[in-house]
């Protein structure tokens, strides 16, 4: 009999925060303690790290190992991040918010370096059909 393969659907937002910063993957019940290959849920980095640096593997694995018992921790203790992550996370979305700037004023370049060879082309063409006519006319 074929083994199950399990599908991992990856979600867009962060399911503790709602954040759209790129997600990776959380298990419920920690690796270390037999989690390998069980349920994750997609969770931001900066939520990641926040949990880790507040709830031990130990405690996540026996007390916090659902969403809604993540969300329940976050409600009553908050999932706060350290100033660090805060900074990080502000350089990150800086970083995010300039590359898609870039990638913006690349485009436009982009297009109008098209539009400009193009226009020479079309100038060539021109340009060709001409000396093709000066070429008749004096031949005759």
């Amino acid at each position: 009999m074929e083994s199950e393969k399990r599908i991992h659907v990856i979600k867009p937002v962060c399911s503790i925060c709602g954040g759209k910063n790129g997600t990776g993957r959380h298990h419920l019940l920690p690796r270390q303690y037999g989690g390998e290959g069980t349920r994750t849920i997609p969770i931001c980095k900066f939520c990641h790290r926040a949990i880790h640096q507040k709830i031990s593997n130990k405690k996540l694995a026996e007390q916090y190992n659902s969403l809604p018992k993540l969300l329940a921790y976050k409600e009553k203790y908050g999932l706060s991040w350290t100033p660090k992550c805060l900074n990080r996370h502000r350089k990150y979305l800086e970083e995010k918010i300039e590359i898609n700037k870039l990638d913006k004023n690349m485009q436009r370049q982009l297009e109008r370096q098209r539009e400009i060879e193009n226009e020479i082309r079309e100038e060539q063409k021109l340009y060709e059909a001409e000396q093709i006519l000066k070429i008749m006319r004096n031949g005759k």
